[in-house]
């Protein structure tokens, strides 16, 4: 079943180069491992997902026929402080705990906290002498 352009400009809106898969089912003979993790690198005219495996194999996802998720990236929290020391956390609180502590029992100048991975999402704590 060839999709068409409609369903292959979705594909690309869904799957952007870069995009990291599972994968859940392949029927090719060669294929790699159910639960092997790759990378899109661009979706084919036939719908085709390209993908470059880590175990190093580069079988393509075939619309229709084969099956993958996508693996969300886990978020983290950063500090950047002022001596460029950074600091990662899994939680919002683990990280703004630490902040605090930080502002209320050391010698903390200034901290760059960074809620997401977007720059533009940035807080500056400073403390004042």
């Amino acid at each position: 079943m060839i999709p068409n352009r409609e369903t292959i400009e979705r594909l690309k809106e869904n799957y952007p180069e870069g995009t990291r898969v599972e994968l859940i089912s392949m029927s090719d003979p060669y294929a790699p491992p159910k639960g092997t993790q790759g990378t899109v690198i661009g979706i084919d005219d036939i719908g085709s997902l390209l993908v470059q495996w880590d175990n190093g194999s580069s079988l393509n996802v075939l619309y229709g026929e084969d099956m993958v998720r996508i693996i969300k990236p886990k978020k983290t929290f950063k500090l950047v402080f002022q001596n460029g020391n950074v600091e990662k956390f899994e939680t919002y609180n683990d990280a703004w705990q630490y902040i605090s502590d930080m502002v209320l029992n050391h010698d903390l100048v200034w901290v760059d906290f960074y809620p997401s991975e977007n720059n533009w999402d940035r807080i500056r704590v400073r403390k004042e002498f």
